[in-house]
């Protein structure tokens, strides 16, 4: 009885002693207590933007990085509010447990772990040695161990914990701001070293292009081991699935926790499938960031590329519109010897799931040779494959292209050499539009050896800004209207030269244009063309629209318009119904020229007439 009382009564005593104190050892920046304060039960503790503090308690520390917020319970279990913390148990003996709780979950921290909290974003837990057990306070039993270079990373929507991914513990003490602090070296250094050390011993540490940039769960894809830059889009954290021998085994990731600098790993060796897959939070947007190789002297020698079967699964994105799979090269200074160019190796397959549109910008022009790019296979209307060059060309040999709407243009402004896309012996097929160029911008359009363009249930349009345009022995077709456009408005010199080569074209509506300052602008040599209602071929200015070789027109009223129109002798134009023709010089159905002739009638109008394009 007595003995039970003695219990008690040290319980009780126990209870009532003071919690050790926790005190502000360093302060880098602002915060909102200065080094030497005492923190009390229930106070808390911030620090502002490029700010860092440590506070110690008994036997234990945590440090705080840039905008970060804690506060202490009565048990001095520490809050995480917001922000990041990297917080350890002090070495030596049976080391400390430290209790680091975030709303809607518990960790118990014997090591030293850094953990990044955004309410309503993300959590992330990584172990730098050590043991972190965190535990979902919603479920009963839900809990899971990390041991040194797991990381956790957690979307608080998910009912059930992740399953950890391997991350680079070299490069993360190498880079994170809370361990290469202005604060100096944690107390735990040694034991960080030696845990990043051991990583990987057994050989079965396996590199993947995967990179994350500071506290966030923003993943990016790089392919060269020196270089690397990220963006401030809408991204997220996956996992890369890599079929070599095994197709159920995964790669561990690599990572690292830094803001500011940048890293990257070079992709498995020979042309594996690679599938991406979520092990976080879904997102709208991936990114992948490519490089191009460099040689000694820091120029870059060779494009960036990507090569193997590259999927995406349905899993990785997040249930709204706009969903996208972007492949990015970047330039890196503005050394006109560099190639910074993206390039689509032969045999490289890019898949993506229905509703997942993919993008391509390249820094200095993309290029595909014997490649398949599809985005999606229902042709939803968020499936729109992107493909832009800031600067130089596009290409695409003996390709396929498919999805619900496709987007290719050259430079995005009209500023220094005249940019080209050609597609030669590709195939381009849309449910809805294809629009190659832009009318800001003058490029030159090449089409040729039996390329094929069709926009199935929309329309397909080829334009430039004073650029020339040639469709040579290839097929286009559209639903809706089919234009061919390279008029500049602001400019009459522009040499607009419209070429169609044995060209089958068909649609509801054919419509051709082009614009030179004098001679010919429009060449229509031989080749097929039905339009269901109207066909105009234009060729403006003071220029010609000419005819050559035998040319088949199916529509029932077709219009012709140039300053002089002419057919080469032994040429022919068959018009099936009605053709107007609008010109100030005619140059056919007379001795020496070719003829033009109209099922529904042939039609001779004064150029001034012209109707509106």
């Amino acid at each position: 009885m007595n003995t039970h009382t003695v219990i008690v009564a040290i319980a009780l005593g126990m209870r009532l002693l003071p919690a050790p104190a926790a005190d502000v050892q360093f302060v880098k920046g602002k915060a909102s207590a200065p080094a030497g304060t005492q923190l009390k039960t229930g106070d808390s503790f911030a620090t502002q933007t490029r700010s860092q503090s440590q506070v110690g308690l008994s036997r234990s520390f945590f440090r705080v990085g840039s905008d970060s917020q804690v506060k202490l319970d009565k048990n001095q279990r520490i809050i995480l509010e917001k922000g990041v913390l990297l917080v350890g148990s002090e070495p030596g003996g049976r080391r400390e447990m430290v209790e680091v709780n975030v709303p809607g979950y518990r960790m118990k921290v014997r090591g030293s772990v850094q953990i990044a909290y955004y309410p309503g974003q993300y959590l992330k837990v990584t172990v730098i040695e050590g043991k972190v057990t965190v535990a979902l306070q919603s479920l009963a039993g839900e809990f899971e161990e990390l041991n040194p270079g797991q990381m956790l990373i957690i979307n608080p929507s998910d009912k059930r914990l992740p399953e950890p991914v391997e991350v680079d513990l070299s490069r993360i003490i190498a880079t994170s701001q809370l361990i290469t602090s202005p604060l100096g070296s944690p107390s735990t250094k040694g034991l960080m070293d030696a845990a990043a050390s051991s990583q990987g011993a057994d050989g079965n540490l396996l590199p993947t292009p995967l990179l994350f940039t500071g506290a966030s769960p923003d993943m990016y894809l790089v392919d060269n081991a020196a270089r690397g830059r990220v963006l401030a889009d809408e991204k997220s954290v996956f996992q890369l699935n890599n079929d070599l021998a095994d197709p159920t085994a995964n790669v561990a990731q690599k990572a690292y926790d830094d803001g500011l600098s940048y890293y990257s790993f070079p992709f498995p060796p020979g042309t594996p499938d690679i599938t991406l897959t979520r092990t976080g939070a879904r997102t709208k947007e991936l990114t992948v960031l490519l490089t191009s190789e460099a040689d000694d002297f820091g120029s870059y020698v060779a494009p960036a590329q990507l090569h193997g079967t590259i999927r995406a699964d349905a899993d990785l994105f997040s249930q709204v519109a706009g969903k996208k799979l972007v492949f990015e090269s970047q330039e890196f200074g503005a050394d006109p010897f560099n190639d910074y160019s993206l390039h689509l190796a032969t045999g490289t397959d890019i898949l993506t799931p229905d509703g997942v549109g993919i993008g391509f910008l390249g820094a200095f022009g993309i290029t595909g040779t014997g490649s398949t790019v599809q985005a999606g296979i229902s042709m939803h209307s968020d499936e729109i494959l992107d493909i832009r060059a800031t600067q130089r060309d596009v290409s695409f040999d003996q390709s396929t292209l498919g999805a619900y709407a496709i987007n290719m243009a050259g430079s995005t402004a009209n500023t220094g050499p005249v940019q080209n896309i050609t597609l030669t012996q590709t195939t381009a097929t849309a449910r809805g539009t294809v629009t190659l160029g832009t009318p800001q911008v003058r490029s030159r359009v090449t089409l040729q050896n039996s390329t094929q363009l069709a926009a199935l249930l929309s329309h397909l349009t080829v334009q430039s800004k004073g650029g020339a345009i040639t469709v040579d022995n290839s097929m286009l077709s559209a639903g809706g209207t089919l234009t061919l456009d390279s008029l500049d408005p602001t400019d009459a010199g522009a040499n607009g030269l419209v070429t169609l080569r044995n060209a089958s074209m068909s649609a509801d509506i054919i419509r051709v244009r082009s614009s030179t300052p004098g001679g010919d602008a429009l060449v229509i040599d031989g080749g097929t063309y039905d339009a269901n209602s109207l066909l105009k071929f234009y060729g403006g200015s003071a220029s010609t629209l000419w005819f050559r070789g035998n040319v088949s027109v199916n529509t029932p009223h077709a219009i012709f318009s140039g300053q002089t129109v002419r057919v080469d002798a032994g040429a022919s134009v068959n018009v099936t119904g009605q053709a107007d023709i609008y010109s100030n010089n005619h140059q056919y159905n007379i001795p020496g020229t070719g003829t033009i002739s109209a099922g529904g009638g042939l039609n001779a109008f004064p150029y001034s007439g012209t109707p509106s394009f």
